[in-house]
């Protein structure tokens, strides 16, 4: 026959051991509570993030296609001015032609003193 001390001794310990991973267990799941409680503050955080990337995302895109068209204007600016530019050097090289006498079309070309 068992030894009842040995029994009540073996429950005591037993009895104590439960208490102390009952300890744990609390301490573990407080914890956990405050991960919990961190992870959520940072999934908050990253989905702001996420969402002020996607909006500077979107606003990037539309600064790409304002300067698209900022571009396609100065192209064609520059062309007018070049196209200006140009039929007056033709202008003036006709004029300098005229003033030398030079006509294109005449037979004779030269001076007409």
């Amino acid at each position: 026959m068992p030894d009842l001390r040995t029994t009540a001794q073996r429950l005591e310990d037993v009895t104590a051991q439960a208490s102390y991973w009952k300890g744990k267990l609390r301490i573990i799941e407080k914890q956990m509570s405050k991960l919990e409680k961190e992870t959520k503050v940072g999934n908050e955080r990253l989905t702001i993030e996420r969402d002020r990337l996607e909006l500077g995302q979107i606003q990037l895109q539309a600064t790409v296609v304002e300067l698209m068209a900022a571009n396609a204007r100065l192209f064609f600016q520059c062309k007018n001015v070049v196209l200006r530019i140009k039929d007056y050097l033709n202008s003036k090289h006709y004029q300098d032609r005229e003033q030398q006498g030079n006509v294109p079309g005449e037979q004779n070309p030269g001076n007409r003193n």
